[in-house]
This record gives structure tokens, sequence and C-alpha cells, in this order.
């Protein structure tokens, strides 16, 4: 399963814990909440309070088949977002959208043309944005790697208020039909006036369900 709660969570958890808060200096509350959201073995949900003590940029992530998990932030690398959870699986995000994953059964390795995803211009530039999108995906797992093909095209549905874990947002809807291969997908995005995705419901290999990410906190904003 991805994000799985492994036997092994805790000492995973306890390392990675210690990884993020080493070189800054915390307090026991700070520690607690992240130990808690790491921890947590059913649904993950922080309270208000929580959420402006801590002290990352972290989403709730969420498989429409699995409980709904915590990931936080590791680092930022040429417009790359690494993230991580409890169980150190990681998934790498660009403008929003999952390019990477790792540690888990079908990982996706690659995706290909994001130069020309719409996702980075569809509300800031719709003018001038093509809503259209060709792509390759590369999965991987124990025994194999291949490649899917992907064509999709964008629709924005207009604005609205959105609820997120830190409050209300106003944010454009943009949904994406697709195929991967002979299969169709629906994905949705949610995304502020200046180009930043704050939710997503996305089909990220063919052999899972939708993935949704909620954000939680971002730190800077």
């Amino acid at each position: 399963m991805p994000f799985k709660i492994s036997s092994l969570r805790y000492l995973a958890m306890a390392g990675l814990v210690t990884a993020i808060v080493g070189c800054t200096a915390v307090t026991e509350e700070t520690r607690a909440t992240l130990e808690y959201a790491f921890s947590k073995p059913d649904d993950v949900q922080l309270s208000a309070d929580e959420i402006n003590d801590f002290p990352y940029t972290a989403l709730y992530a969420k498989w429409d088949d699995s409980a709904q998990i915590l990931i936080v932030l590791g680092y930022i690398d040429s417009g790359e977002y690494n993230w991580v959870s409890a169980d150190r699986e990681t998934m790498v995000t660009v403008n929003g959208r999952v390019v990477r994953t790792a540690g888990v059964d079908y990982e996706l390795m690659a995706v290909s043309n994001l130069s020309q995803d719409p996702l980075q211009c569809v509300v800031t530039a719709p003018a001038n944005c093509a809503l259209s999108w060709q792509r390759q995906i590369d999965i991987g797992t124990e025994d194999s790697r291949y490649t899917r093909s992907v064509r999709s095209e964008f629709r924005i549905l207009g604005d609205e208020v959105l609820q997120l874990p830190s409050g209300e947002y106003q944010v454009t809807r943009v949904e994406e039909h697709g195929t991967i291969g002979s299969q169709k997908f629906h994905n949705t995005f949610w995304i502020e006036a200046d180009g930043h995705v704050v939710k997503s419901r996305q089909l990220i290999v063919p052999e899972r369900k939708l993935l949704e990410l909620t954000q939680v906190k971002w730190v800077g904003r």
C-alpha cells in the first residue's frame, strides 16, 4: 500500500523527526506535534492550534483507498518540491503536480514534457496557455519498468472559496480530463491567483486510486 503504516513506523518516525528538527531550535510542543502527526495510526487531523504551532510546510495526503496522513516538505531543488512521510516514502511535485514517487508499490519514475504542463499558466496567463498536453510517464515496480502515453485537456471552471485546514482561500477550480493508454481519468486542481496549487485530486499512475493533496500549512506565504 502507498504511504503504508509499517511495523517500523516508530523507528522511521524518530529518525525523520530528528532529521527535520536537528538543526533547528524547537519547543517541546513543536516536537510533540510533529511526533503526533507522524505516529497517529488513524486519519491524521491536526487542530487549529497544532497547525498554528507547526513550523513546517505540510500537506495532507490521502489515496482514495487509505487513511489520511501528513507529509512534510523536506527541501526544494530547481522548482521541485520534495515531500516525505513518516515511513520515509517520498513524493516530488512541480507546480502542484506529482512527478515522482519512491517507496510505494507502483512508483512514478518520470514525467516527460513538464515544461508544457498547463498547470503553470492556466490561471496566471489563460489567454496564452495551451489547454492540451501530451507526455509520457515511466512507472516502476520491483520487477519491471514501463512507459505509458498520456493525453489530457484542461478546463477552467471558475472561482470559488475553498475551506482548508488553515482557513478560507479564494481559488480557481481547474479540471483535467485525459487518457492513459485506454484508461480515462479526471483530475481536479484548486489554484490561487498567483498559480499556487492549494489542493488537488490526481491520478498518479493508472494502477492506483486518486491521490488527494490538501495544503495544511505553507510557511512563507
